[in-house]
């Protein structure tokens, strides 16, 4: 899918690349935007972006829509309400509830999704990725703090895992205005991983530098 985000406001969005999740950003540092278009799934929330956000560009919308515009006729939907009905049948199967997040996810539902997580969590607690797509979720539902520790948790079962570093700088930046906070973050991705970039192809080095780091 795609997404270029230039606004007049630092306008962070976010996908997801299997159950790996990254935020899409915008970054105004220094006068710079940063855009990006990333080849995975992109979504929007179907009610109104957060107050002082700008409005999600078009290509934000779900790919997959009814003839009317209704994603509950979209065949993802489908696709969910027959994970709906196998998770009824198979209550504690973490990964039916992880797929069913995801297929949430994937439209925008931001609310079912972190539900569905949450069921596959508390089956099966030791899932980062899962941990990091509920912080996505948890961030677009502006419930920042909780975001914050869905990301911790899946550094405490997986310390290298560098979307859940990259994400956390993101939202420390972003919704925290932390600024040193968001540079901790990147340098210890950098530990990780040198060479580690942001989805448009800037290097995170690149970013702390902007970020004057």
């Amino acid at each position: 899918m795609k997404k270029t985000n230039k606004s007049v406001q630092a306008s962070p969005a976010m996908v997801r690349k299997q159950t790996a999740t990254v935020l899409c950003v915008a970054l105004f540092l220094a006068g710079v935007f940063m855009g990006w278009q990333g080849a995975v799934s992109m979504f929007a929330q179907q009610a109104a972006p957060p107050a002082g956000m700008p409005p999600r560009p078009a290509a934000e919308a779900p790919a997959q829509q009814g003839q009317q515009g209704n994603p509950m006729a979209s065949p993802v939907m489908a696709q969910a309400r027959a994970l709906e009905e196998k998770a009824a049948k198979n209550p504690n199967d973490a990964a039916v509830w992880a797929e069913l997040g995801n297929v949430y996810f994937d439209v925008g539902f931001a609310e079912r999704a972190v539900g569905a997580y949450q069921k596959s969590l508390a089956l099966k607690p030791g899932q980062p990725d899962v941990w990091t797509d509920m912080g996505v979720m948890q961030r677009e539902m502006r419930q920042i703090d909780d975001a914050l520790a869905s990301f911790r948790q899946a550094l405490e079962m997986d310390p290298k895992h560098q979307l859940a570093r990259l994400n956390t700088g993101i939202v420390l930046l972003f919704d925290k205005k932390d600024k040193d906070g968001a540079a901790k973050a990147w340098k210890e991705l950098l530990a990780i991983n040198p060479q580690a970039r942001m989805p448009d192809g800037k290097s995170v080095a690149d970013a702390l530098r902007e970020l004057g780091q």
